[in-house]
């Protein structure tokens, strides 16, 4: 008898539960890979940031290690007049020059060499003295010859007619062309200070005496014009014969200096009460000129024996204010100075000499930045654009505008391009960290479900 054959059993097939709890594993596994990769790459993304950020700070650092380059960006050739040029300045793009001549002409110029691009008269006419009141604003305080003073601001408007930038000069008096004080005759040195709701003036009248005058400003509610109304006067004789005066952006310290014998008084200002004579110092042979450095605190004085020395107000050991000497710099014995001009926002400056080279100067730095044959005419005057890349060299009727850069700067110019890219990289990077975060979140949701 043989044993029948047992039938096997038919597969069972697999329930829907069992259906879905493998889709729900194919699909755990498909958010795990895409989670990886996500985390992966916002990873390498903050990685490749970073070395961008850097690559970009390298590129500004390296140039200042490396000397000065200049080219030329043009040359204009000025009229000529009998009028010597008393202010030298450029707009922020270092594409528009601004002359002011002693017979009250302001005349714009294409520093690309295109020639004049504006000419416009002073109200008043013919002036007897300049003073620049903030080189950021472009404001300036002119006196004509009778002692009317007023103020004016050179502005520059951008425009970009068919995808071309245009810049067009223009002239304006913030405070109408009528004079904000009359002194009767032209100051023989100048200087106006703006401190938000006052207007404060410092001169040096022809009998030798100082007159500080300190003017209100009052708003009209109709309109946005500004009136200015005397709010004190006072005039005193100082000791020493003043050829020019500086006041400090806080109007706390005066100074005089005498240009033929070499000598500066430092004064403390008070208010309405007569200024208190801190200090004369010795600034050594004949001054050529003074300029106060950037923030208004210390001063630098050139003199005609090619030394440039730096001043400040100092406290000594018993808390009393003096002015102290503290720091020196010392052009070439066969380099005759002839122009001091001072960059707005560094401590940079630069001496012009009667053979057309340019020394610069880092204050802070005590050194020498370059020395360089410039031009070809002695230097009359010196003047730094706005963003101290370029500089303005006059000597009788011709303007010479040179862009400053430092030499490594050109081969590196591309890698600054990476700092746009960066910075989208780095939107992109909190993007990406978003979809990290999410990701996480996904990873962390399978690894616990089911």
């Amino acid at each position: 008898m043989t044993d029948a054959l047992t039938p096997s059993p038919l597969p069972r097939p697999p329930m829907p539960a069992e259906r879905e709890s493998d889709k729900h594993l194919r699909w755990r596994y498909t958010k795990d890979v895409l989670a990886r990769y996500a985390v992966w790459g916002g990873g390498l993304s903050v990685i490749a940031a970073l070395m961008l950020i850097f690559v970009y700070l390298l590129s500004e650092v390296l140039p200042m290690f490396g000397g000065l380059h200049f080219e030329e960006r043009g040359r204009v050739e000025l009229p000529v007049t009998q009028s010597p040029s008393l202010f030298l300045a450029s707009e922020e793009q270092g594409e528009v020059g601004l002359q002011v001549s002693a017979d009250g002409q302001l005349s714009f110029y294409n520093l690309h060499g295109a020639g004049l691009r504006l000419q416009q008269p002073v109200a008043g006419g013919a002036i007897g003295r300049l003073a620049e009141i903030s080189g950021e604003q472009g404001l300036l305080a002119v006196s004509d010859l009778d002692g009317d003073i007023r103020v004016l601001k050179h502005g520059y408007r951008v425009s970009y007619p068919d995808d071309q930038r245009r810049i067009d000069p223009y002239i304006e008096y913030p405070y109408g062309e009528s004079p904000i004080l009359s002194l009767g005759e032209a100051p023989a040195s100048m200087t106006v200070r703006d401190e938000g709701d006052q207007l404060a003036v410092y001169a040096v009248l022809a009998s030798g005496e100082i007159l500080l005058e300190v003017l209100d400003k009052a708003s009209s509610f109709l309109s946005d014009e500004v009136s200015l109304e005397s709010a004190g006067r006072l005039q005193f004789t100082p000791e020493l014969r003043v050829d020019q005066l500086l006041v400090d952006p806080l109007l706390d310290w005066l100074y005089l200096i005498d240009h033929e014998s070499g000598q500066m008084q430092f004064l403390e200002l008070d208010g309405a009460a007569p200024p208190r004579a801190v200090q004369r110092v010795e600034l050594g042979a004949g001054v050529i000129d003074a300029q106060f450095l950037a923030g208004g605190v210390s001063i630098i004085a050139l003199t005609e024996d090619g030394r440039i020395s730096q001043w400040f107000p100092a406290r000594d050991e018993q808390g009393s204010w003096y002015l102290a000497a503290v720091r020196e710099f010392q052009l070439d014995e066969d380099l005759q100075p002839s122009a001091l001009g001072v960059e707005l926002r560094r401590r940079v400056f630069a001496v012009g000499t009667r053979s057309g080279e340019v020394v610069m100067f880092h204050a802070t730095a005590e050194r020498e930045l370059s020395s360089r044959q410039l031009t070809d005419f002695p230097i009359d005057a010196i003047r730094f654009a706005p963003r101290n890349d370029l500089l303005l060299l006059r000597g009788g009727e011709q303007l010479v505008a040179r862009r400053g850069r430092g030499r490594s700067r050109g081969r590196l110019l591309r890698l600054r391009r990476g700092l746009v890219f960066a910075l989208q990289l780095l939107r992109g990077v909190r993007v990406a960290d978003g979809v990290e975060q999410r990701a996480a979140g996904t990873v962390l949701a399978a690894t616990g479900g089911g």
